[in-house]
């Protein structure tokens, strides 16, 4: 019996800057969206994920390491990475893609270790592979309102032109664990054991504890980490027990020792180390760079996506994507572009396209005169 093809599912915002896309025949699972920055959310995912800095000053702290961006930067985030961003100030917005890694299945062995490398900076923003990265997500994110075949088609080969520049200019390279696959049985008992960590990370948690809840012996519980996840069954639940550690943290309420021991840290030492190896800054330099507007924003996080109605931001998007000249599928950008090189690119399109409204106007007023 042949088994019918999976249809295309996907959701576009009208109002906001939100699309999802999911296209299992072509290996296509994707999200992307403009949100605002606040204070750390800390979270790890199977997706390459695509950040690029909007408005604002933020920081991205990822894998340990802490980079900073401004406008117009670009940083990459791997699967499986543990990550956070901070807003440097007031109204900060980045433009995301996450991007399954299903998409590479068939052009490496394990596509699941697929991790790359990408940072601009101040001396290389403005370089043209990250002119045209800005360009396409742009682009993406611009024609994101619809979801007709049409529509499909077109967010596809943008999104291939984008993936075609990354493994040009930022050669993927294979690291971490290798996937777990079949055996169910196996796979239910690491969800199992994510969500038991999820509901005692407070408590004091051991391997024993762990193969007792699963039926696993202790061992192996640990080989299940390590080959599943790609990090030990201790990185595992601290990195759970800082997710929420991280949030305690806004409530000024509660003092650092609290927020250690709430959070099953054995001490405020240990929640120290833990801490600055992951984000750089004890917990207190961290509470010290809050500021009202990030934890308003924390309130609201991912649950409201900015909206397509402001002006400035639409402007912004539109500026960066004018250099790509969809008829050619390239760009046509000088070797160090300014921005107001930029900008007069974008007032040409404007313009070519006001007199093609009032070409097509005059044509309708002769009709009716003939």
């Amino acid at each position: 019996m042949t088994k019918e093809p999976q249809l295309a599912t996907a959701v576009a915002a009208r109002d906001e800057y939100h699309l999802r896309i999911e296209r299992p025949q072509r290996g296509i699972r994707l999200s992307q969206y403009v949100y605002e920055i606040g204070s750390y959310h800390y979270n790890w995912h199977s997706e390459l994920e695509l950040l690029v800095a909007l408005r604002g000053e933020m920081e991205v702290a990822a894998g340990g390491s802490i980079t900073s961006l401004q406008p117009g930067d670009v940083v990459s985030i791997n699967s499986g990475i543990s990550h956070a961003t901070l807003s440097q100030g007031d109204g900060s917005l980045a433009l995301l893609l996450k991007l399954d890694l299903c998409w590479f299945a068939d052009l490496f062995e394990d596509h699941s270790r697929v991790r790359f490398d990408i940072a601009s900076d101040e001396e290389t923003r403005g370089l043209p592979v990250f002119v045209e990265i800005r360009a396409l997500m742009a682009r993406m994110m611009l024609d994101g309102t619809d979801t007709s075949p049409a529509d499909l088609v077109r967010h596809e080969r943008l999104l291939a032109q984008l993936l075609d520049l990354l493994v040009s200019h930022f050669p993927p390279h294979l690291e971490g664990h290798v996937a777990v696959q079949g055996n169910e049985s196996r796979n239910r008992a690491i969800d199992q054991l994510l969500a038991y960590i999820d509901r005692h990370y407070a408590e004091r948690i051991t391997l024993e504890r762990l193969g007792a809840e699963s039926g696993y012996n202790p061992s192996y519980v640990s080989q299940l980490f390590t080959r599943h996840l790609g990090v030990s069954t201790l990185d595992y639940i601290t990195r759970v027990r800082l997710r929420q550690a991280a949030r305690d943290l806004c409530d000024p309420a509660m003092k650092v020792v609290d927020v250690a021991a709430s959070n099953g840290f054995a001490d405020v030492k240990a929640f120290n180390v833990a801490f600055r190896k992951s984000f750089g800054k004890s917990p207190t330099q961290y509470r010290a760079q809050l500021t009202e507007q990030s934890l308003a924003v924390d309130a609201r996080f991912k649950q409201i996506f900015a909206r397509r109605d402001d002006r400035e931001l639409a402007e912004l998007l539109r500026r960066w994507a004018a250099p790509l000249e969809e008829e050619a599928g390239g760009l046509a950008v000088p070797a160090l572009p300014t921005d107001e090189a930029r900008r007069l690119l974008s007032d040409a399109r404007h313009l070519v396209d006001g007199l093609q409204g009032l070409e097509a106007r005059l044509g309708q007023v002769a009709s009716g005169l003939a």
